[in-house]
């Protein structure tokens, strides 16, 4: 239960002082109380979960990170899930945008971006169908690092082309691509290479990966965004200056898929 609330308690308060940090003042007493609090219990954590604690007293075995493909594909997916899903709020906002008002947007009605977003799932469905075929044929790095070049890619794109609707549709067609594909595949290898009583322990934490990366991605979002608003409403630079941040995450990520090892010819797939 401690090493829980350490947990909780330190990423909540490390992202609000990321979060809140444009609204109340970097050196407010708030910003830093909270970030600093947050800090400080997370690495109360860590020390705790990587120490020598009885194993039911752990929440989560950070130990495991000692493995080389458990520690690849948990900054991997960190960076993944930092460059992706934090990007679903700010989509809505481009697409219902009126151009009239703020230079960028296609004044989409919420039905018809509720539509684009039911086709651009259709991509990550069948993505995520086909990985691990991927896996099979081209190897865990090699699709992994696909998967983030794609994804840096289709925010390239969306700067290039957030003019043209179709143009901004290409790119957040790679954007869900490779979503769909990272997903499948970093849980899939999360688990491998692993005992079978600690396959549980492993999938815990890619899942724990990644949803630290979302909440840290979420608040450099909602950062970017707080300091290039222009009458309440966020700047066409604050959006390219979003995509580019989350490309560069992106890249990290394929940096990070990069250094999962290489499968001896020895090894079989369980």
């Amino acid at each position: 239960m401690v090493p829980l609330l350490a947990c909780s308690l330190g990423l909540i308060g490390f992202v609000v002082a990321l979060s809140m940090g444009p609204d109340w003042g970097w050196l407010d007493a708030r910003t830093l109380g909270s970030g600093l609090v947050g800090l400080a219990l997370l690495a109360f954590w860590a020390v705790i979960d990587a120490g020598g604690a009885e194993r039911g007293k752990r929440f989560m075995d950070l130990r495991m990170l000692a493995n080389p493909r458990i520690r690849a594909v948990s900054l991997a997916t960190f960076f993944f899930g930092f460059a992706s899903i934090s990007y679903f709020g700010t989509n809505g906002i481009f697409l219902h945008a009126n151009p009239d008002k703020t230079g960028y947007g296609f004044a989409l009605s919420p039905l018809m971006i509720a539509i684009v977003l039911a086709a651009a799932s259709v991509l990550s469905l069948v993505s995520s169908l086909l990985t691990a075929r991927a896996l099979a044929a081209f190897g865990e790095r090699a699709t992994l690092v696909f998967a983030g070049l794609l994804l840096a890619g289709g925010f390239a794109v969306m700067i290039a082309a957030h003019a043209s609707l179709a143009g901004y549709c290409v790119g957040f067609a790679m954007f869900n691509l490779s979503l769909g594909m990272y997903q499948a595949g970093t849980r899939s290898l999360s688990v491998e290479g692993v005992p079978l009583e600690e396959t549980s322990t492993a999938a815990g934490l890619n899942e724990l990966a990644l949803s630290v990366g979302i909440a840290v991605g979420a608040a450099v979002v909602r950062l970017l965004s707080s300091s290039s608003a222009e009458s309440g409403r966020i700047t066409e630079g604050g959006l390219v200056s979003i995509w580019g941040v989350l490309a560069v995450a992106a890249l990290v990520a394929a940096a990070a898929s990069a250094r999962y090892p290489k499968r001896q010819p020895a090894e079989v797939r369980a």
